[in-house]
């Protein structure tokens, strides 16, 4: 039917005599059966019925199914060429209220964008209203689909988006700055947080920080040294984030040992416990043989050998 349809006039009569049984397949209660006759339905190249066609994909976008939506999606690659300029425009709403604009399944959004690419390239004022939703949704839509969609969210960037001034100048550059400062301090065990408002230089934060941890270092060797207070082994939750969008973020407890005498593990530096097995100094044992105590391991093992 799909192949011979447009053959000659009398092939083209005998196809429109089987038009009312694909529209009654597209009513049907299988979800399989309703997408099975809108992909026949819309493969038929007859324009007597192309407004039976387009009628049949505007109904088939609002299916209860994600397949059902996603073969209306293919669909619109399907009528695009056989359309005159008002059909046109009224695929492309259909494409961009019924598809772009309100579905959430990626495999319907990775068909609709794919249609997007070949009906309209250029109209990427289109993607306004579904831009956030399509990036945040596109780690889980299918690799070929993926291919398509960032080269055009790319051409959409490139419209857009306009460079900054000050580019590495920004409130967001800043932010990231100081909280990289933050971080750094915060595991050397000085501070907990830190502040641009009070004109303090990114640079002398750093730099402090880089003091503060060649005295810590140096504090820690000469505990070491005269046998000081052995280290604390504590629990402290790790928490990782899920890759994918549907995912939830999961947590774990793991066992680490406090270098300090901080009562909060998340100041203090630590070090696992595994790490720690293989240090004797780390874990407050006595050097042997007067082998200092920043020595290695493989060190300390000689001796005792």
């Amino acid at each position: 039917l799909v192949q011979y349809a447009d053959h000659d006039p009398t092939t083209r009569e005998l196809s429109l005599l089987s038009i009312n049984s694909f529209q009654r397949g597209l009513a049907d209660s299988e979800q399989l059966i309703r997408a099975l006759a809108l992909r026949v339905l819309s493969s038929i190249r007859i324009n007597d019925i192309l407004q039976i066609q387009i009628l049949g994909v505007q109904k088939c976008a609002s299916d209860t199914s994600p397949y059902v939506r996603k073969c209306a999606a293919n669909a619109l690659s399907k009528l695009a060429p056989r359309c005159e300029a008002m059909q046109r425009e009224i695929l492309l709403q259909i494409m961009k209220e019924q598809l772009l604009d309100k579905d959430t399944s990626t495999m319907v959004l990775t068909s609709a964008l794919v249609a997007f690419c070949e009906l309209c390239p250029e109209r990427l004022e289109l993607l306004h209203s579904s831009y956030r939703k399509i990036c945040h949704l596109l780690t889980d839509m299918d690799e070929w689909g993926q291919v398509m969609i960032i080269d055009l969210l790319a051409r959409y960037c490139r419209r857009f988006f306009k460079e900054p001034r000050a580019w590495k100048q920004g409130t967001a550059e800043i932010i990231d700055q100081e909280r990289r400062v933050q971080r750094k301090l915060q595991t050397q065990g000085t501070i907990s947080t830190v502040s641009n408002s009070t004109g303090i230089d990114l640079n002398d934060l750093a730099q402090l920080g880089d003091q503060v941890a060649g005295e810590k270092n140096s504090t820690k060797k000469a505990l070491n040294h005269k046998g000081g207070e052995a280290p604390r082994k504590v629990k402290r939750r790790v928490v990782t984030k899920g890759f994918y969008s549907d995912e939830e973020d999961g947590s774990a407890e793991e066992e680490v040992y406090v270098l300090s005498g901080s009562s909060d593990p998340s100041l203090a530096p630590t070090v696992s416990t595994a790490s720690a097995m293989r240090q004797r100094n780390i874990l407050g044992l006595p050097s042997i043989g007067g082998t200092p105590s920043g020595s290695t391991f493989m060190s300390n093992d000689k001796n005792d050998n």
